[in-house]
């Protein structure tokens, strides 16, 4: 008698699709979709009035640039300017890495040109890339009048790895107060 192979082949399949079916299930419980939330809103918002949020940084950008410094004084050139929310994303693979050292006294430092820096509102939050965790708030950085720069408070112990620095920027424009949203790429090591 002649031995067919067809219904163990059938069933060897099948069981190998419900494998396939049931690891792609327990991995995607165990690594959920993080929503962004760059601009501190939920995404309805932000689709809703993302015309006016890019007006609204477009603006900014043609009155203020803002520099970062990480530990040391802030350089005015292309490589340290801090770039709105939606455009650093796609400048991303063109910046340069800024490292943060693992120790207690680590500080960020802003520069703003333009005519008066004091106006503006600064606070700064970290919020390590591809992580669960929740945004770490460093508070409002501080306006050093005689130095000319924003600087936060000193900080710390942050664990290895990519974190995104958000500045959360408030102003007055036209009697209103305003947001606007500016990120760059940071590693701690």
């Amino acid at each position: 008698m002649k031995r067919n192979f067809w219904p163990i082949g059938i069933f060897g399949f099948l069981f190998l699709m419900v494998c396939a079916v049931i690891a792609t299930v327990v991995i995607s419980i165990k690594n959920p979709i993080k929503e962004d939330d760059s601009y501190f809103s939920s995404k309805k918002i932000i689709d809703e009035n993302i015309n006016e949020i890019i007006k609204d940084q477009n603006r900014f950008t043609q009155k203020y640039s803002l520099y970062l410094g990480v530990n040391k004084s802030p350089q005015v050139d292309g490589y340290a300017k801090l770039l709105p929310v939606y455009m650093a994303q796609s400048n991303a693979q063109n910046a340069r890495h800024i490292y943060l050292e693992n120790k207690d006294n680590n500080h960020i430092y802003v520069k703003a040109l333009c005519k008066q820096p004091q106006n503006l509102t600064i606070r700064i939050y970290m919020e390590k890339i591809n992580t669960q965790q929740k945004k770490i708030d460093l508070g409002e950085m501080q306006y050093q009048e005689n130095k000319g720069y924003f600087a936060s408070q000193s900080f710390g112990n942050l664990k290895e790895g990519r974190y995104k620095a958000i500045f959360e920027v408030s102003y007055l424009e036209d009697n209103k107060s305003k947001k606007v949203f500016f990120e760059r790429e940071v590693y701690a090591r």
